[in-house]
């Protein structure tokens, strides 16, 4: 912002998945409780949007990201994190991509 450049925001599953050449496959990351934000790629597209779910429900397939990694269902450690390199080749995200409700309510809707 201080040198009036533009900011765009991607999403970071996508610039995991950015130069793996599988034919079909899934990126994952950390979710918290126990849970993985995940996608699928389809010759380097992502099809669909993301989901959040336990481990056990991602689809057998090649699975990259840290979160894979954390739950021992890949051994590769080159595709963790998402490659700066991709950035400029992503879509942008026009919008935050909320993948769960929140935690947090107001004190009127608790009850």
């Amino acid at each position: 912002f201080a040198q009036g450049l533009p900011v765009h925001g991607v999403c970071s599953l996508d610039a995991i998945a950015y130069g793996i050449n599988l034919p079909e496959f899934i990126v994952a990351t950390d979710a918290r409780r126990k849970e993985l934000y995940w996608a699928k790629y389809i010759d380097g597209k992502r099809i669909g949007d993301p989901f959040v779910t336990a481990p056990s429900e991602i689809p057998k397939l090649p699975i990259f990201g840290e979160g894979a990694s954390k739950y021992s269902l890949t051994s590769d450690v080159e595709n963790l994190y998402p490659k700066l390199i991709s950035f400029p080749h992503l879509l942008h995200v026009d919008e935050p991509m909320y993948l769960r409700h929140p935690d947090a309510v107001p004190t009127a809707e608790r009850k």
